[in-house]
C-alpha cells in the first residue's frame, strides 16, 4: 500500500502504512481491547492516546458516529463509524458490564501514565506486531553486536500504531476519496488548516468511510 505521508521516526527509518496482508496478520493475533483499538486506529486514523481514552458516551451506535477530543490539537472531532467498527462495537456492547460513561478500553486507559505518555501501550503494540511476524522482537537484555546496551538509543521501527494513521489515509485515497474528505476525517495537526473543512457534511464523510475494506 502506497503511503504519501511518511513520518521519519527518531533513530532512523520512516513510518509507513501497513499493507492489507499485514493488517490481517495483526488482527489475527489481536484479541479483546487490542483488537478494538487496532480497528479504531484503522477506521478512524486517530492516535493511540486518543483511541485509548475513548468512552462509551463518545459513541452513538444508532447514528453510527463517534465524538472525541484529540489531545494534540484540542479539537472536538465528530467521525462516522465504519460498518466494521459498528459491528465490533455491537459485540463489545453486549459484553460491557461497566457504567454507561465508562472507558471503552479500560485496561488501555489504565496503562497511560499520569503525564499522558503511552509508552507502555506502544511497547504492547510492538510486542503484538512481533507476534504477528511484522517486526523483529526487542531483546532489551541482550547487548548489540556493536557493544551498545540498554542505554543506547533504540532504533524505531518503520511500523507503529501511528502507521495506522497513514494506513487510513492511504486506504481512503486509494479508494478514490478526495484529499479534502481524507483530511477532514483524519484530522489536521493545525487548527488553522482544519477550519477549511469544518462544513463538509457528515453524510459525505459516511460515504467516504464506507468505501474502506472490511478487515473483519
Amino acid at each position: 500500500m502506497k503511503d504519501e505521508a511518511h513520518q521519519k521516526p527518531r533513530g532512523g527509518g520512516q513510518r509507513r502504512a501497513f499493507t492489507i496482508e499485514e493488517l490481517k496478520a495483526l488482527l489475527n493475533e489481536a484479541s479483546g481491547e487490542w483488537k478494538g483499538q487496532i480497528l479504531f486506529g484503522i477506521y478512524t486514523g486517530q492516535r493511540l492516546g486518543d483511541v485509548a481514552q475513548l468512552r462509551w458516551d463518545d459513541i452513538d451506535l444508532e447514528k453510527k458516529i463517534l465524538s472525541l477530543s484529540t489531545q494534540k490539537t484540542d479539537r472536538r472531532h465528530i467521525l462516522p463509524s465504519a460498518p466494521t467498527i459498528v459491528r465490533w462495537l455491537t459485540g463489545a456492547a453486549e459484553e460491557f458490564t461497566g457504567k454507561p460513561k465508562g472507558p471503552l478500553f479500560p485496561n488501555a486507559l489504565a496503562a497511560i501514565s499520569k503525564n499522558g505518555k503511552v509508552g507502555t501501550l506502544s511497547n504492547q503494540f510492538y510486542a503484538l506486531m512481533s507476534k504477528a511476524g511484522l517486526v523483529t522482537p526487542r531483546l532489551n537484555h541482550e547487548k548489540k553486536a556493536d557493544g551498545q546496551g540498554r542505554t543506547a538509543p533504540r532504533l524505531l521501527s518503520e511500523l507503529s500504531f501511528h502507521s495506522l494513521r497513514h494506513t487510513t489515509t492511504s486506504m481512503m485515497k486509494n479508494s478514490g476519496v478526495s484529499p479534502a474528505f481524507v483530511q477532514e476525517f483524519v484530522g489536521h495537526d493545525s487548527k488553522t488548516v482544519s477550519q477549511n473543512y469544518t462544513h463538509i457534511e457528515l453524510a459525505s464523510l459516511h460515504e467516504a468511510v464506507n468505501v474502506m475494506p472490511d478487515l473483519l
